[in-house]
């Protein structure tokens, strides 16, 4: 191919070399190397965590982790040159080992680490910031997995993957959350698609637990995924089945081309008892009419207990409050089951009534 190249272009193109470590390089120019060849994300509010694991395996695989983690301290100085090259050479690497952390923190982020005169400085000041362990970062982190919820047709893996982080920066904190909670706190973070996946978790006898849950919900995925596939292809066969023939022979009746004689527009159709003219019984109409007093009695009910509630928590009676809300759910399900009652009487009137008009227009 390089032969080839340079018979068309007029010279040879350079070969592609991968990266390997130079023993006569210091540490740093390896570092700076295995930057360029390898690509990370940089520092954000939201990716520190992951960030961190890059950045510190990038500087113990090039020997500058220990100027960044504290073990490796900036020698004294004594009464001798070489004391005073070995502070200085210290003070360069470590020079290096800042700067390339610096690089791999995103423009937005930067002021956070401005006055920072070592390397260790500036991964300090930046676990101070992302990694604080104060109330108000708790909060912040409790809150952000109480809200966590998965938009309709939204990437599950991603809703997964972003839940079990929040959990980790928890367990780093020292804070563990029960095991049950944050499986029933994953499981109703799903959008109203898996309503039927949540019924069918929820309906077992021991619930599982969050790593078992977090597989589940990816076969899931990818069996809804499937099943979209699948929805196409029939609805592509009920496309092909619903094609319509078109008849071009011609009637036995009238002569005309384009329909058969059963379908044939000349011939006389029979008398259809016209219900929607005929309407409704009267027992029909007062039925409804009972109805609707029924629900103005409901709307008047509730408006008047909803009332009552707000007055007992201004006075701040909780036992009052819950036994008022109580009498609200227990006489609304009684009138709701009286107007499902009554509903199902007078859908049956109509029936019976549509009945004796059929038989009417068969007698006469």
């Amino acid at each position: 191919m390089r032969e080839r190249h340079a018979a068309v272009t007029g010279h040879i193109a350079p070969r592609a070399t991968p990266y390997r470590v130079d023993a006569a390089a210091s540490p740093a120019e390896n570092f700076l190397h295995a930057v360029s060849a390898t690509r990370f994300e940089l520092l954000n509010k939201d990716n520190y965590e992951a960030w961190k694991i890059h950045v510190e395996a990038l500087l113990i695989k090039n020997d500058l982790w220990e100027y960044v983690n504290g073990d490796k301290l900036i020698p004294a100085v004594e009464d001798n040159q070489k004391s005073i090259d070995a502070r200085n050479a210290w003070i360069k690497t470590d020079r290096k080992a800042k700067s390339e952390v610096i690089l791999a923190i995103s423009s937005t982020e930067l002021q956070h680490v401005r006055g920072c005169n070592t390397s260790r400085e500036v991964w300090q000041k930046l676990a101070s910031v992302y990694a604080s362990k104060g109330p108000a970062r708790k909060a912040l982190l409790l809150k952000q997995l109480m809200l966590h919820k998965m938009s309709e047709g939204g990437d599950v893996r991603d809703h997964v993957n972003k839940f079990s982080d929040i959990v980790d920066r928890l367990g780093a904190m020292d804070i563990q959350v029960n095991k049950d909670l944050l499986s029933i706190m994953l499981l109703f973070s799903l959008p109203d698609s898996y309503e039927g996946f949540k019924c069918a978790i929820e309906s077992r006898d021991e619930l599982l637990e969050v790593e078992a849950l977090k597989v589940k919900i990816l076969e899931k995925s990818e069996v809804g995924s499937n099943s979209v596939v699948e929805l196409a292809g029939s609805v592509r066969t009920e496309n092909q089945k619903s094609y319509k023939y078109e008849f071009n022979g011609y009637c036995f009746k009238c002569g005309k081309q384009g329909h058969k004689s059963p379908e044939c527009p000349t011939q006389s159709k029979p008398n259809k008892p016209n219900f929607r003219r005929n309407g409704p019984d009267k027992q029909n109409k007062q039925y409804r009419q009972e109805n609707n007093v029924l629900k103005q009695m409901m709307i008047l009910l509730q408006y008047i207990i909803l009332n009552l509630l707000v007055l007992f928590q201004v006075v701040d009676l909780g036992y009052l409050t819950v036994a008022v809300l109580h009498i609200y759910v227990v006489i609304s399900n009684y009138l709701s089951l009286l107007m499902k009652k009554l509903m199902e009487e007078s859908i049956w009137l109509v029936k019976l009534a549509v009945k004796s008009k059929e038989r009417e227009l068969l007698i006469y």
